[in-house]
């Protein structure tokens, strides 16, 4: 971001601002200090570096990282694009993000709750039985309503220069609806044959890491015992 391919680009369509961040915190004076905790909270900062687009009110855009082998020249290129398509796509795409996250909060709230009402560690293979038949009928709705947002995403109109984004978005709640459904057909003898293998598998990993770990110690023993075998014998210890 420092390099002046990068600067020299974006500085055509933005005005830059740079707002450093170091882990000495020492070399920041005591506003700069709690300036940086605010825009780290007011804009969500999870990690850096990070490139926030804003409007001239302030209020962001978009969010961008410098990822994927991206030149300077064509990073700056690439926040050009994000920060035309960004106000269209929060308009016509960002109704249907909000609809397919609540879809899938309420569903999954759902579930949870039935599987606390009724009991998630049972120990009776009927009630479990009919536990896991239940899930994968709400599993099975959730894949419906997520198939008709799907349609109504595709056949809704929006402006070409999110065309591509839009198509993303369909291609995701496809994917999503074709894991659903997938995980909806299992039938419960699937599901033990699929749990009794997680099982071995993770009692295979938790023997593994005893077997790592015990030979670990033993490692550290021997050194040990050498230690003090050249302690012993006044000889001079290897490093």
């Amino acid at each position: 971001l420092s390099k002046s391919e990068f600067v020299d680009e974006a500085k055509k369509d933005f005005v830059l601002v740079f707002v450093d961040s170091p882990q000495d915190k020492s070399v920041l004076s005591e506003t700069g200090r709690k300036n940086n905790v605010k825009l780290t909270r007011d804009y969500m900062i999870k990690g850096f570096p990070t490139v926030k687009i804003l409007d001239a009110e302030g209020r962001e855009i978009a969010e961008s990282r410098p990822e994927g082998g991206v030149t300077p020249k064509g990073f700056a290129e690439r926040l050009r694009r994000t920060a035309k398509v960004g106000p269209l796509a929060k308009k016509h795409l960002q109704p249907f993000e909000e609809e397919q996250k609540k879809l899938m909060t309420e569903a999954f709230k759902d579930m949870a709750g039935r599987m606390q009402a009724n009991g998630a560690d049972s120990k009776d293979e009927a009630a479990e039985k009919a536990q896991f038949e239940a899930s994968q009928k709400m599993t099975g709705q959730l894949a419906e309503r997520l198939k008709a947002l799907k349609a109504k995403v595709s056949a809704a109109q929006m402006p070409a220069e999110i065309a591509v984004e839009k198509a993303a978005f369909v291609e995701k709640i496809g994917s999503l609806v074709d894991g659903l459904e997938q995980s909806s057909k299992m039938t419960w003898d699937e599901a033990k044959k699929v749990r009794e293998a997680m099982r071995k598998h993770n009692e295979e990993m938790h023997r593994e890491a005893e077997r790592r770990q015990k030979a670990e110690e033993e490692k550290d023993a021997a050194r040990l015992r050498d230690w003090s075998e050249n302690v012993r014998t006044n000889k001079t210890l290897e490093t």
